[in-house]
C-alpha cells in the first residue's frame, strides 16, 4: 500500500501538465503556424496581426488597443491571435501570400473544411473601441458568411 503513494502522485502531476497543455492561453500571439494549427484544433477564428518593429502605428496599436482588457477577453473568448513580424525570416513571403503591403494589418480567417476563409481586414492604427467593434463583429461571425466591413 505504501508503494502507491509516489505512483499516484506522479499520476497526478502528469495529469496537471497535461491539462495545461491542452488549454493554450487565447490571450497570447502565437507565432503563424502555430495560431493556424491552434485555431484549427479548437475551431477559433484566427485573427493574423501582420507587423514591422519600425512601424509606430504597430506600437500604437499594440500600447492602447492590443494589451487593454476588454480586447483580451474578446482574444479569450472567440480566436487564436498570429502574429506576423516583417523583419523575421517567415514575414516576408507571409506578407506576399496574404497579400499585406503596410502595416499594421489585421485579418480575420474562420476554419473550414481543413483550410481558410477570409472574413475581413483592416488596415492602419484605430481607437480601442473600432477595434472592439472588429473584434465582435467577426466573434459573431465566425460561423456565419462574412459581411464587408465600411
Amino acid at each position: 500500500m505504501r508503494t502507491l503513494g509516489p505512483w499516484v502522485l506522479l499520476l497526478g502531476v502528469l495529469g496537471l501538465a497535461l491539462a495545461q497543455r491542452v488549454a493554450p492561453d487565447f490571450t497570447r500571439f502565437y507565432p503563424y503556424e502555430e495560431a493556424r494549427a491552434l485555431a484549427e484544433e479548437h475551431d477559433r477564428v484566427l485573427l493574423l496581426y501582420f507587423r514591422s518593429l519600425h512601424c509606430p502605428y504597430c506600437e500604437q496599436m499594440e500600447t492602447f488597443v492590443l494589451a487593454e482588457p476588454e480586447v483580451l477577453d474578446l482574444f479569450a473568448r472567440c480566436y487564436v491571435v498570429g502574429m506576423v513580424t516583417l523583419e523575421r525570416p517567415d514575414g516576408p513571403p507571409r506578407f506576399r501570400a496574404h497579400q499585406v503591403a503596410g502595416t499594421p494589418v489585421f485579418i480575420w480567417m474562420a476554419p473550414a473544411d481543413g483550410a481558410f476563409r477570409e472574413l475581413g481586414r483592416v488596415f492602419g492604427s484605430m481607437p480601442k473601441a473600432r477595434f472592439l467593434e472588429y473584434l465582435k463583429r467577426y466573434c459573431e461571425e465566425g460561423e456565419d458568411e462574412p459581411q464587408a466591413v465600411s
